[in-house]
């Protein structure tokens, strides 16, 4: 008779010894048995979330490796049939829900501030009618993984997850057209990359698909599933703030959207400057971690200013960008590709290899001063993140960058 697998190899494809070995709060004899009631509970919260707050706006996990869009995109189709899964099913050990385990412990309010990550398993615990393991302190020491070994093993498990599962996917397209044999070929080339979050580059390397390889192939899924996206833009001027959106086309109520959340300017400031400056504002949502780098007064602060500006301009250059949104989402693709992954750009110049995604690759260089991106002048509009959700929440005036991690978490009733 086989013995079951654990939650903790379900989870991160490794035993408990060989991750949480160092739990200096748990006597060594009971560790085992400990983490496996930790990582159980935390899973049942994490399925309570999904099912009760519309909590898929915390699977946005924090991965290092600038896949946010191909993350949505998978998020998105599991939350269409999510619904329909009776409690048993939303348990199972299965590949999606690990995917969803997964990135509920990455996801950035919970890994970046822990004290939230404990505020919320309480409120759920509460609301479930469950209590915390006791003694509650040492399921809280847990949840803070204050040596971030299962941090590191869920980053570890999850890139694994992502790079089979875009393999699979890729290879059962591959035959539809060369531009499919393009997308496939690529996923099998070297695509070891240093890890990089907030800008900073981290030690170590994660599979991650190009760029733009990555939103070729999520625009052809987009049209094939009828998924739609949101473009959200905040407007950031001298004179004041302000925010526009445009859909790519019919949203039902119940449906998952992707939603792209970007920053546009009149060239009153640059656009480095206002990410700057956003991250020491305490109302954006990626902000500085340190709280003494925080500003203390919004008075002067570009990003949370509140003054109302002439968003008309704005509004027709977005609706203009949106006409083909496939163009769109290419050039912001192109750009991404030529400024922050540079050790891929080969691929996209050689046309002898990758004869259909090169062409595609320029058309979208062409493209890329309509949307203010090109580099003969200072860049006017810049992607900042992209996450899926509810059409309520997608068509909603608020954008997730204007809200702190716990003002967003209280938002939506998870805190």
């Amino acid at each position: 008779m086989s013995i079951p697998e654990s939650t903790c190899k379900f989870l991160f494809g490794q035993e408990t010894n060989e991750i949480f070995s160092n739990l200096k709060f748990v006597d060594s004899q009971d560790q085992e048995k400990f983490v496996e009631r930790c990582l159980d509970l935390t899973m049942r919260v994490n399925v309570y979330i999904l099912t009760r707050k519309e909590g898929f706006c915390l699977i946005d996990p924090m991965t290092f490796n600038n896949q946010c869009h191909l993350y949505a995109f998978r998020v998105a189709q599991i939350m269409k049939n999510y619904p329909s899964k009776t409690e048993e099913e939303k348990l199972a050990k299965t590949e999606e829900n690990r995917l969803l385990h997964l990135s509920f412990f990455l996801s950035f309010p919970l890994l970046s501030h822990t004290a939230l990550f404990i505020k919320t398993a309480q409120k759920a615990l509460k609301e479930m009618g469950e209590t915390a393991i006791s003694p509650k302190k040492k399921f809280e020491a847990f949840l803070r993984d204050e040596g971030k070994c299962r941090e590191k093993a869920a980053r570890k498990a999850l890139n694994a997850i992502f790079e089979s599962s875009l393999k699979e996917t890729l290879a059962l397209n591959q035959e539809e057209s060369p531009l499919h044999a393009d997308l496939f070929k690529m996923a099998h080339e070297n695509l070891q990359l240093q890890k990089e979050c907030m800008g900073r580059h981290r030690p170590g390397t994660f599979y991650t698909y190009p760029k733009f390889a990555g939103v070729v192939h999520m625009v052809d899924r987009f049209a094939k599933e009828k998924i739609a996206f949101v473009m959200k833009v905040k407007v950031i001027t001298a004179q004041g703030t302000g925010t526009i959106m445009q859909a790519s086309g019919e949203i039902r109520e119940k449906d998952p959207v992707i939603i792209f959340e970007a920053v546009a300017t009149d060239g009153s400031h640059t656009i480095p400057y206002i990410k700057e400056e956003a991250r020491r504002c305490p109302t954006y949502f990626y902000q500085h971690p340190e709280k003494n780098k925080l500003h203390p007064n919004k008075a002067d602060c570009l990003f949370c200013k509140t003054t109302p500006i002439d968003l008309e301009p704005f509004r027709r250059h977005l609706q203009a960008m949106m006409r083909v949104p496939a163009d769109m989402l290419h050039a912001l693709g192109a750009h991404f590709t030529l400024n922050v992954q540079h050790d891929f750009q080969s691929f996209f110049n050689n046309q002898e290899k990758y004869p259909q995604l090169s062409s595609l690759f320029q058309k979208a260089i062409s493209k890329m001063d309509e949307l203010g991106l090109a580099s003969s002048h200072p860049q006017a509009f810049s992607m900042c993140h992209v996450h899926v959700d509810t059409a309520a929440q997608a068509f909603s005036a608020n954008l997730q960058l204007d809200a702190s991690p716990e003002a967003f978490l209280k938002q939506r009733g998870i805190v």
